[in-house]
């Protein structure tokens, strides 16, 4: 189970150790289980790796895994990346290395070294931005535009990927209303999870809850229809999972 950038704790014989462990590079999560990560350790680059980040900085990899401290050339020399040997590297100052590319400062697009040496301004971006890989560099989106994304099930504010397929900031949701997840994904600002979800809540159903003796449900526009009051002597029983919530009569 992943507990950390760079940690996991093991199970062993059906037991789950306490001591968490260092990871020789990162932890990478495939799977969840009850709430927990599963994942395995992974190196994410070799030893001595360098990769430019922009300007005169750039980063090196230690222990499997790029240290998040980064370093300046030497008088402030722009750092450019080697498009040539078997792992990731840089130069400091000197012409540009021909068939290597970089990010411009904004990340909005990308410039590639041309046969003369010299960096060429590519075409911004029309979607996504411009994300860094050693010597190369291109557009990259994030998200599928319209897609919508929550922190966790029951969040106040919702994240929605724009036409560009970036994320745009999170937007509070409105009164009653939350961000939530179901098991096809997030949904976005809601007031439940409805009939016509995909996959449904936590439980793979859509949502119910008590409200005064009955069980409303959650309809098709993602809103509580009118509770149906209990029959007989029978109240009304709630089970809740995050924010999703199960109602029925008892």
């Amino acid at each position: 189970m992943c507990v950390a950038a760079d940690q996991l704790r093991r199970c062993m014989g059906g037991i789950l150790l306490r001591a968490p462990e260092a990871c020789a590079g990162s932890c990478r999560s495939v799977a969840e289980l009850d709430g927990r990560a599963l994942g395995y350790c992974e190196s994410t680059c070799h030893d001595g790796d360098r990769e430019c980040l922009g300007g005169a900085l750039y980063r090196e990899c230690v222990d499997g895994r790029w240290s998040s401290v980064a370093q300046t050339c030497a008088d402030g020399a722009d750092c450019q990346p080697l498009s040539t040997g078997p792992h990731p590297d840089i130069q400091c100052g000197g012409a540009c290395d021909v068939g290597s590319a970089r990010c411009v400062a904004d990340g909005s697009g990308l410039e590639s070294c041309s046969d003369a040496h010299e960096w060429v301004q590519a075409p911004a971006c029309l979607l996504g931005r411009c994300v860094q890989a050693a010597a190369q560099a291109q557009c990259q989106t994030e998200c599928k535009p319209g897609e919508h994304a929550c922190e966790l099930d029951g969040a106040a504010a919702e994240r929605t990927c724009s036409d560009a397929g970036l994320w745009n900031e999170p937007t509070p949701c409105g009164a009653g209303a939350s961000c939530r997840i179901g098991l096809g994904g997030a949904l976005g600002c809601a007031k439940c999870v409805g009939a016509a979800v995909p996959g449904g809540n936590a439980w793979g159903v859509s949502d119910s809850r008590c409200a005064g003796a009955g069980v409303a449900a959650c309809g098709a526009e993602n809103d509580y229809a009118a509770a149906e009051p209990c029959p007989g002597d029978q109240t009304c029983v709630a089970l809740s999972r995050g924010a999703a919530s199960l109602a029925y009569c008892r």
